[in-house]
């Protein structure tokens, strides 16, 4: 779990991928491919969403013993509900 402050996501160069199940070069060739930060920035624009959080937050998949992840979870989404955020965007990689 990482959080990340969206105002500073500009491409794949300022996130760290250490997922090795899957292949990197979509997501280092386009951050949208897995986290369209660029989609919700556009839908922010045209007014189809109001605003997006700044703290922006991602898990590692291919995960065989889930008790962190559920806790982890738990307290991501306590996080952002003290933030606000009433709608979360998950995408899968």
């Amino acid at each position: 779990m990482v959080p990340q402050k969206a105002s500073s996501l500009s491409g794949p160069q300022d996130i760290g991928i250490s997922h090795e199940r899957y292949d990197h070069k979509f997501i280092e060739s386009d951050l949208n491919c897995v986290f369209p930060v660029d989609r919700m920035r556009e839908y922010v624009q045209e007014g189809k969403l109001g605003s997006l959080s700044d703290e922006h937050y991602s898990f590692m998949g291919h995960i065989y013993v889930t008790g962190p992840l559920l806790e982890n979870a738990g307290k991501v989404g306590r996080r952002l509900r003290e933030l606000g955020v009433d709608t979360a965007f998950l995408t899968p990689t």
